[in-house]
């Protein structure tokens, strides 16, 4: 006999509670093993990674062609050529105009530079009305943004340069998201003959639900920053703001980070319409406004729905954790994680009051 409150709802909260803590509390203590096994793999890490996203694009287009009839092959390669095509058109349209506007950017840095510093003229003229402890609290804070500003810029060059030096590393991507389109089912099946036949079946619904889980995200997320990305360059080709193309497309890498990467991706062009005018900075504050209202009400809801089914808080505080133990890659990967512990949760609650 079970207790009366041990209902199916109540058990799969305690079991996803005890799971999301087991969760952090091995992370936390394979933290140094992870870092230094990410140390040695990080050439194959990041192509990997981009891998297993593109895969997730293109696989719903490789299944509408199998279904119609087409060899998985035939459906890669065609997809493969439309692609290639469509991804070169976008490099000769707007790389060239990207590159201006980052030589631009890069020379025109020391004068955002000495703007920033004439906002600060007026306390320098003043700081002596104000008590020493103050004076010092003030510049060693100003002096920490500075400095963490500098670091950002200076690191954000270094990786574009490191970025391009390493692309050979990335011609690896296409042969991967080949093959992992082409046999997929192979290897679906190659996983699961690992396992015992009793618990085969439960486990490919498992595989399969989470493969749909991830793949609805990947999908919807990519969609959404693309399309974000998309109408901030419009909104800053409207208004008139420089390096829009810059501009737009740290918003759109941002905001694959929930809630916080909308704000996060606002800042830099927020600072850019400051050093221009008053005017420039409310015009960029609206455009972000008018744009964030847009994915929040109309496109997310469009595009991702509520197949996730995640409630707000447990994102919240999943990114919290994410950030915590992993810093940017923690918030990036928190909503997959989360979104893949729910269906596992799901499959445990299920499979245990089915069999008790």
């Amino acid at each position: 006999m079970y207790p009366n409150w041990l209902n199916k709802r109540s058990l799969q909260i305690l079991v996803y509670i005890t799971l999301v803590l087991l969760v952090v509390l091995l992370l936390q203590q394979a933290k140094p093993v992870l870092s230094s096994i990410f140390v040695i793999f990080k050439g194959a890490f990041l192509p990997f990674i981009v891998s297993i996203v593109l895969a997730y694009l293109l696989n719903p287009l490789v299944n509408l062609l199998y279904q119609k009839g087409f060899s998985r092959m035939f459906a890669v390669l065609f997809i493969y050529t439309v692609s290639i095509m469509l991804i070169v058109w976008v490099l000769f349209r707007y790389i060239p105009a990207f590159i201006v506007q980052l030589k631009d950017l890069a020379e025109h840095l020391p004068d955002i530079l000495n703007t920033v510093e004439s906002w600060l003229n007026p306390y320098y003229q003043s700081r002596d009305l104000l008590p020493e402890s103050v004076q010092i609290g003030i510049e060693t804070s100003l002096f920490k943004v500075e400095q963490i500003i500098t670091e950002q810029i200076t690191n954000f060059f270094t990786y574009i340069g490191n970025s391009i030096a390493k692309i050979a590393t990335f011609i690896v991507v296409p042969f991967v998201v080949f093959y992992m389109l082409k046999d997929l089912q192979v290897l679906e099946n190659f996983v699961i003959t690992i396992f015992p036949k009793k618990y085969r079946r439960e486990l490919l619904k498992l595989f399969r639900n989470i493969d749909e889980a991830l793949g609805n995200y990947v999908r919807g997320q990519i969609t959404v920053c693309l399309v974000v990305g998309i109408l901030s360059y419009i909104g800053y080709l409207i208004i008139g703001i420089k390096y829009a193309i810059i501009l737009a497309l740290l918003v759109a890498i941002t905001n694959i980070i929930p809630y916080l990467g909308p704000i996060i991706g606002a800042v830099p062009a927020l600072f850019i319409g400051a050093t221009i005018s008053p005017a420039m900075m409310i015009k960029v504050l609206i455009v972000n406004i008018v744009v964030q209202q847009l994915e929040g009400n109309v496109i997310s809801p469009q595009v991702i729905g509520k197949k996730l089914q995640l409630h707000p808080l447990s994102i919240i505080l999943a990114l919290l954790l994410g950030g915590q133990l992993w810093g940017i890659i923690g918030l990036i990967f928190a909503v997959p994680i989360l979104a893949v512990g729910k269906v596992i949760t799901q499959h445990l609650v299920n499979y245990y009051t089915q069999n008790k």
